[in-house]
């Protein structure tokens, strides 16, 4: 999973070059053979004695060709190494960034608007409605109208308190809100001759891979279609508004709402297929760690802080989906690790973050294999934080769940919703709710 095949070795560097560089070895001298040169006296021997005169000089020249050839080689092979060098010397003179250059597009300066608004707001106090439109409105470009998205918070909210009046029960009672917050965005819901019809999902770009607003809570109120991000966090918005005490939970690639009934059980809301569900099938996706529980990412309600640093992560993926990766993304991610160190969605985001910086380095030195970047320190120690990344995210419990495997999970939580006893526990938990008695008002 880590980095497309690159593993780099240390080297030691910093050696004197003059110590580095081989003498350049020289050929062996050697008289050249002619007709002139045989070694044969200018008077006249026996026959026998020229044979062996003539194989003496035969065998020394055949020695001195093999010592040339051997020379020529050695000659070859030490320029090789010497170009070699050459080569990486020349690369270290080379101009290389090890940082991303920031973006100056026109709409980046709305995001540091909107980093500059979440950094002021107290991270265990504030209003989830007024983070969301903060992050959403710097994708538009600040383009949105905050009372207009207020509006629609507050109709939703007339809505929901006439349907709990209209049906008998305790506007004060925490379930009973909750439970018709969940009824509004998953059932049909009719008040005073006004009907309002569950929202729907959103299988066709549920990652906002298309387009990143496709995970905003204006496409859901807007188009009345959503996903895992929306549908929650206009849960929260939602119970805010109603005073209801409900919190967001996550699971591997996924989102949903907790909330507990009147004995203090908590219970899930599986918004995207319509279900209460017990923490046994949330847990069958067999992606879900003990330590992802024990640690807080998973299964666990979150905090204000928590969920803080998720917003962090929100605005630096919009800012990622629009502009591409820079500094400013670091800077987000590091906001909000310092909130939450242990989140994996933040870590998983400064992975990936670290990732597209080792490429971008690497593809500056046309590194193709570790060994390239021996001459290059700054670009070993940018791999030596990824690897300890890396690390850092198994160490909290991460393991990638496939799409495919994402996707049949929620199927079997849409086939549970179809159950018997999601009907019989809903039917149960009105029975529980708190009338309110004409002349207790």
């Amino acid at each position: 999973m880590l980095f497309i095949g690159l593993v780099f070795g240390c080297i030691g560097y910093g050696q004197n070059i003059e110590k580095i560089i081989p003498s350049t070895p020289k050929a062996a001298s050697f008289d050249p053979i002619s007709s002139m040169n045989l070694g044969i006296p200018s008077n006249t021997v026996a026959p026998s004695t020229i044979q062996f005169s003539l194989y003496d000089q035969a065998q020394k020249s055949k020695r001195q060709l093999a010592q040339y050839e051997k020379d020529r080689k050695a000659i070859e092979e030490q320029e090789k190494v010497l170009n070699d060098l050459y080569r990486d010397v020349g690369k270290s003179m080379l101009t290389v960034n090890y940082a991303f250059p920031n973006s100056r597009a026109r709409g980046a300066r709305y995001y540091d608007q909107a980093l500059d608004a979440l950094l002021a707001i107290n991270p265990d106090d504030y209003s989830i409605k007024e983070a969301t439109f903060i992050i959403e409105n710097a994708f538009y470009e600040n383009t949105k109208n905050f009372d207009e998205f207020d509006g629609i918070i507050k109709n939703t909210g007339s809505f929901i308190r006439e349907a709990i009046k209209q049906q008998g029960f305790d506007m004060e009672n925490d379930l009973t809100k909750n439970l018709t917050i969940y009824q509004y965005i998953t059932d049909t819901l009719t008040v005073n001759g006004k009907t309002h019809y569950p929202y729907t999902y959103d299988f066709d770009d549920y990652m906002g891979k298309e387009s990143w607003d496709n995970m905003f809570v204006h496409k859901l109120m807007y188009e009345a279609s959503g996903q895992c991000n929306s549908m929650p966090r206009y849960y929260l918005i939602i119970a805010e508004e109603l005073g209801a005490n409900a919190d967001l939970a996550f699971a591997p690639n996924h989102s949903f709402i907790k909330f507990k009934d009147g004995k203090g059980d908590w219970y899930n809301a599986e918004l995207t297929s319509g279900a209460l569900m017990a923490d046994a099938l949330m847990l069958s996706s067999g992606y879900i760690k003990a330590e992802t529980v024990g640690n807080g990412n998973y299964m666990v309600a979150q905090s204000k802080r928590q969920v803080m640093a998720q917003l962090l992560n929100d605005l630096a993926s919009g800012y990622i989906s629009k502009y591409g990766i820079d500094g400013f993304v670091e800077k987000v991610i590091n906001e909000s690790l310092e909130l939450n160190p242990n989140g994996i969605n933040g870590n998983l985001l400064k992975l990936n973050y670290q990732l597209a910086l080792m490429s971008y380095v690497a593809s500056q030195l046309k590194a193709q294999h570790p060994s390239q970047l021996r001459p290059y320190p700054k670009a070993m120690a940018i791999f030596s934080d990824l690897v300890e990344q890396d690390r850092r995210l198994k160490e909290i419990g991460f393991e990638e769940m496939p799409k495919e495997r994402y996707e049949a999970w929620l199927k079997s939580m849409e086939e549970e919703n179809e159950k018997q006893e999601q009907r019989e526990l809903l039917r149960g938990f009105k029975r529980t709710m708190t009338i309110k008695r004409p002349g207790n008002e």
